[in-house]
């Protein structure tokens, strides 16, 4: 396990390598689908390619050993890809995985800040595309504020649910220890009083 800039970063299970190919794969295949309908689009090529292909694989590979380092790195990705003028697609759901990722296992603080800060970079950079292209510009980069609100909210309420259950239980086994402990010491206590009777 390394520590850079006070992430932890482990190595991805095989499982998540797994499915970082596979989820690769489906969001080539559904932004050849989603091009189809977007004629201004730049034409997908090698170059966005592998952006796309990078952000998929840091989304969901690394979305458990790291999942802020996952979300910066697709974060970068995604949004050059979306000002290379790249087709919309399934390549927006790599933001929306890291964001609920972030949010489910980093504390609320950590996170606000976090996919704020990734909503911001990704709504400005929607709202510069669609400014170049002349369509409703405020529109979409709100609707895109909105889409990283959603797992965020989901997340940071996995993340509390999870914080409140793990107090529960450490409640519970410290105060079966102290019964067990004040039941120990009421028995030495009758024990030692029936000696010294």
């Amino acid at each position: 396990m390394v520590t850079v800039m006070g992430e932890r970063f482990s190595r991805p299970a095989r499982l998540d390598v797994l499915l970082a190919g596979v989820f690769a794969a489906a969001v080539v295949a559904g932004t050849e689908g989603a091009a189809a309908g977007q004629a201004r689009a730049r034409p997908l090529d090698v170059l966005g390619a592998v952006l796309m292909v990078a952000a998929a694989t840091a989304a969901v590979g690394l979305r458990r050993a790291a999942p802020v380092g996952a979300l910066a790195g697709t974060t970068l990705l995604v949004n050059a890809y979306l000002l290379a003028g790249y087709p919309y697609g399934p390549v927006l759901l790599c933001l929306v995985i890291t964001v609920f990722e972030v949010a489910r296992q980093r504390p609320l603080s950590t996170s606000a800040m976090a996919c704020g800060l990734a909503a911001a970079i990704s709504s400005t950079t929607i709202f510069a595309r669609v400014f170049d292209e002349h369509h409703a510009t405020g529109l979409l980069a709100l609707a895109w504020t909105a889409w990283t609100v959603l797992p965020w909210s989901l997340g940071a309420l996995i993340h509390v649910m999870d914080a409140a259950r793990q107090r529960a239980r450490q409640d519970l086994i410290a105060r079966t220890a102290l019964e067990e402990r004040m039941r120990l010491a009421g028995e030495v206590h009758d024990i030692a009083g029936h000696a010294f009777a």
